[in-house]
């Protein structure tokens, strides 16, 4: 872990951590998904951080033609036992204190919707194909299904690759409305900005500017991030955050 990374938005209601190449690689795609040793490093960083695994819903993405990237699932300490070791969907969220959420990323932005004033919690899988959907507003939704208001959530996006190197050979939203400021034309390919999108993504749910945060470190160019861009392709670290007791 990296101190000067981990966020300074939210209060004692709520952990968040993000892992680094000193916890060791939180998904292996070489060694299977849940690979012992890969798991070891998971209960490691859950038990540093306060938490355990066993109470912890690991959060896997599944990429395909037919997923729709927008998937959101509840996670109760009952689901968690009856799903493990896993939970497939974009996002989590949960009500319960000490239910863990634990989302791998490498150069995507694991990204945290927080409602200080109802106690629930949000975990989005926040790359490109969830960015192209809903995601965002299901997810603002559905904290208003659960009595919260939008002007009362923080949210807070994990390291992740910048602009300048998120480069795609091909993006057919280039010259809509919703993406045109958000991506740069230059050497034949399309320069994406994600957190600028979803930022105002969020903006546009009502949530205010003063309480969306994002980081500033590049996983493209940091050397103590598991990066897709610095060729890491099989590796993954991690951001975990649970709702402490009160």
């Amino acid at each position: 872990m990296i101190a000067d990374d981990q966020p300074k938005c939210f209060d004692d209601g709520i952990v968040v951590a993000v892992s680094s190449r000193s916890d060791g690689t939180m998904l292996d795609k070489t060694r299977g998904v849940h690979h012992p040793e890969v798991v070891r490093h998971r209960e490691d960083f859950c038990g540093k951080n306060g938490s355990t695994y066993a109470n912890t819903a690991y959060q896997r993405i599944v990429y395909g033609d037919d997923q729709p990237y927008n998937t959101l699932r509840e996670v109760t300490a009952a689901g968690v036992s009856r799903t493990r070791p896993e939970v497939q969907a974009d996002g989590l969220f949960t009500k319960e204190p000490g239910v863990g959420l634990l989302l791998p990323v490498a150069d995507c932005a694991a990204t945290v919707v927080y409602d200080p004033v109802q106690r629930v919690v949000a975990l989005l899988h926040m790359g490109r194909h969830s960015s192209l959907t809903d995601l965002i507003e299901k997810t603002v939704k559905t904290f208003v299904a659960n009595g919260s208001m939008s002007k009362d959530l923080i949210v807070w996006m994990s390291p992740h690759i910048k602009q300048a190197q998120y480069r795609l050979e091909y993006f057919e939203q280039a010259d809509t409305d919703e993406w045109r400021e958000f991506v740069e034309k230059r050497d034949g390919g399309y320069y994406l900005d994600i957190a600028g999108h979803n930022t105002r993504s969020f903006a546009q749910c009502g949530i205010p500017a003063s309480n969306i945060h994002c980081s500033p470190r590049n996983t493209a160019t940091h050397s103590e991030y598991y990066s897709h861009y610095q060729g890491d392709l099989s590796l993954r670290f991690a951001v975990l955050v649970y709702l402490t007791e009160r």
